[in-house]
């Protein structure tokens, strides 16, 4: 019976994925619709698929307000390249009402989208409704026209407020400014997001000051922020970078008079090298930070710095701080459900970029996840090196690394390696490393459990 279920997952599997594929070779065929319309089509054998284009004249807000009236269903967003950019590929109905009922926001740029119904097993009719709000950006952002970088980067004026957005296909906003005089500088910041990440970096691209990881009020929903910093004259970059969700945020950078104490990055004869420690100990590099927050581009161009500056990285130097620090975790309870990208630490609900799924008929957790469900931090203890693709997690006083198309997982421990072998190698799916989620778990000292029937892992 085990092996039966098994064969109809598998079978569900390969028909999910086949669905999804099929419907970047068909944007051609979209029916143009306009925000604001009430969309109503079917679903059925011979019409496995819908595909809707419209336009957002300027980046902000899509609301998708989604009924069915199928057992499950499959939704996805599209960008003008084809590129999937969001996706709730295994909707289910409610068993009482017999409806599929989603509504939900995501945080988009100007350009032209394609909304994608697609089947998954049932047949059945289907109503939808985009709304949208601007987000009424200081600058305009949409395909084609970002400013994800430093050669991009908007220039703004002291003393002044701008909005932004941080968005599904928008992970990072650059502005450069300059000071005139040495001095204070306050930042003041607000967001409408979960979490998010503001840093400042000098003219040479050297990162200088940053908070990593702004959460928000649950009560108020927003980050706010508020903090005085002392800098040199000269020019600089303000840096605002998305976490785990996106959002409108606020900001102005303001000049205090008067305010004519010894700046953060001023470089002096007495304490230039204590300077230099704080930075160092206070502040991750920023491609570490582009790499695990990075989505949806390409994972090699991501870390493409990383690697440049980290082509044969140091096991005891890069992890020596966090082999010393994790040795006591807190026990953790997780669970993940296979194509769905949430899981749970302790209750706490998360989301991922990407879902668990089934290769080679062995269930594949996102690395980088599993170091969360094992109690470890996702953002300071996961590493990549893009030259050798090979992942790293440290913690409780061992560093495991995987790499890609290998099935041999090395383990670092007392400044020894060991070597251990998985069911099936390491893959890069989505822009993820993923791997057989039990051997990674197992390592760090947790137990596993696999509930086929409900295709979800308990790791404790």
């Amino acid at each position: 019976m085990k092996k039966i279920i098994r064969i109809i997952i598998y079978i569900a599997m390969i028909f999910l994925f086949t669905s999804i594929s099929f419907a970047e070779t068909n944007l051609s065929n979209a029916k143009n619709i306009n925000i604001g319309d009430i969309v109503t089509g079917e679903i059925t054998e011979a019409d496995s698929e819908n595909v809707y284009q419209f336009t957002l004249s300027d980046s902000g807000k899509l609301n998708i307000d989604y009924m069915a009236e199928m057992r499950n269903s499959s939704i996805s967003i599209y960008d003008e390249s084809g590129q999937n950019i969001w996706s709730e590929r295994n909707l289910l109905w409610d068993s009482t009402t017999k409806q599929i009922s989603f509504n939900e926001d995501i945080n988009l740029t100007s350009g032209i989208y394609y909304f994608v119904v697609s089947k998954l097993s049932a047949d059945g009719k289907y109503r939808f409704e985009l709304s949208y709000n601007s987000a009424n950006e200081s600058f305009e952002e949409g395909q084609g026209k970002d400013n994800n970088s430093f050669d991009n980067a908007d220039e703004i004026e002291v003393n002044r407020e701008y909005t932004g957005q941080i968005s599904v296909n928008d992970e990072k906003d650059f502005y450069k400014f300059t000071l005139s005089d040495s001095g204070k500088l306050n930042i003041d910041y607000t967001a409408e997001m979960r979490s998010s990440s503001i840093s400042i970096y000098d003219e040479s691209g050297q990162n200088i000051w940053s908070e990593r990881n702004l959460s928000w009020d649950s009560t108020t929903k927003q980050i706010s922020f508020n903090e005085d910093i002392n800098l040199t004259s000269g020019t600089y970059y303000f840096v605002i970078s998305k976490l785990y969700d996106d959002g409108i945020y606020r900001f102005k950078l303001s000049t205090l008079e008067n305010s004519m104490t010894k700046p953060d990055n001023q470089d002096t004869s007495d304490d230039s090298s204590n300077n230099s420690n704080d930075n160092s100990d206070n502040m991750e590099d920023w491609n570490d930070n582009v790499s695990n927050e990075s989505d949806d581009t390409d994972i090699n161009n991501n870390l493409k710095d990383e690697s440049d500056n980290n082509n044969n990285w140091n096991t005891d130097n890069d992890f020596s701080d966090d082999l010393n620090n994790n040795d006591n975790e807190p026990a953790v309870s997780s669970m993940f459900i296979i194509g769905q990208p949430f899981y749970s630490i302790n209750g706490e609900i998360r989301r991922m970029d990407v879902s668990p799924i089934i290769k080679n008929n062995r269930t594949m957790l996102p690395f980088r996840y599993i170091a969360g469900a094992c109690g470890i931090d996702e953002k300071s203890s996961v590493s990549w090196n893009g030259n050798t693709e090979t992942a790293a997690i440290s913690g409780y006083g061992k560093v495991v690394m995987v790499t890609k198309g290998n099935k041999v997982m090395t383990v670092i421990e007392n400044g020894l390696p060991r070597y251990v072998v998985m069911d099936t190698a390491a893959v890069i799916e989505k822009n993820r490393i993923y791997v057989p989620f039990r051997a990674v778990a197992e390592e760090f000292g947790f137990s596993v459990e696999w509930y086929s029937d409900s295709r979800t892992v308990v790791i404790y």
